[in-house]
């Protein structure tokens, strides 16, 4: 497996202030083996970044002695592809689109998608949308990206997040393998599921159509009687990679089980 680090992760990485170049030689300088950037809708790299900046970022981490090794977006929880507003679903199409054309771009493989969104608790005045309607709106969006990401060679990575959406491991492979595409796969996230599933479980179930792998921490508060209950969003992640609820040295052996050897991103 290949150790990878997230541009968030540095300061000014969120905001996108962050130069890339400057992550890069940071990340080769901490040990890690690979970057994932993150694409924004302004910020250092956005969906209208042209090739010809690609191709020098391209260069700069060739010269860093490090891969680009995925890409990331946080854009789709502002601009859902199940928004019921037939407009918010349109831009987010052409947003994915742009993004992937990014992505193949920059050698990078995968772009993490979040597919759409029944109700995200986090987001303040958040709008259900019927679960079987998310699914439905979900497949065709992304089914009309199917060519895009086959021209620019990056694949559609769907992401395990906090949607309430496919939340079985056997509901996620089947909507993965639905698309019948080797351009869409799962982007697992070992935290993002702990408050409700078994990381290694679904690892197992999720198997090849893995193609991108988070690496971080969520822990479960613990009640005076020992049971523990969810902690919520973010505190539950704010803890140190080893010091919470997800079991990796599980995680770690099921990954390779299933012969995952891509990138594991921090």
């Amino acid at each position: 497996m290949i150790k990878s680090i997230s541009y968030w992760a540095f300061p000014g990485g969120l905001a996108g202030t962050k130069p890339i170049e400057e992550a890069m030689a940071e990340a080769v300088k901490a040990g890690f083996d690979a970057i994932e950037l993150c694409i924004g809708t302004e910020g250092e790299l956005t969906h209208k970044t042209t090739e010809k900046r690609c191709l020098e970022l391209q260069a700069a981490a060739k010269a860093a002695g490090i891969k680009i090794a995925s890409v990331c977006t946080g854009a789709f929880w502002g601009m859902s592809l199940t928004d019921p507003k037939a407009a918010v679903q349109k831009k987010a199409l052409s947003f994915l689109k742009d993004a992937l054309r990014v992505t193949g771009q920059l050698n990078a493989g995968a772009l993490l998608v979040v597919p759409g969104c029944v109700h995200a608790d986090f987001i303040p005045n958040c709008v259900e949308v019927p679960y079987d309607v998310a699914y439905k709106t979900s497949q065709k969006q992304i089914r009309a990206a199917l060519s895009t990401a086959q021209k620019y060679k990056a694949a559609i990575c769907i992401e395990n997040v906090w949607n309430k959406f496919l939340l079985s491991p056997l509901e996620f492979r089947d909507f993965v393998k639905s698309f019948k595409s080797p351009w869409v796969g799962a982007y697992y996230d070992v935290a993002n599921n702990v408050p409700y599933g078994v990381s290694a479980h679904w690892v197992a179930i999720l198997g090849k159509t893995i193609k991108r792998v988070h690496f971080k921490e969520y822990k479960k508060q613990v009640n005076k009687d020992g049971s523990k209950t969810w902690t919520g969003f973010p505190e539950g992640f704010d803890v140190p990679l080893g010091q919470g609820d997800v079991n990796y040295p599980a995680v770690i052996a099921a990954l390779k089980k299933i012969g995952y050897k891509n990138a594991v991103t921090y």
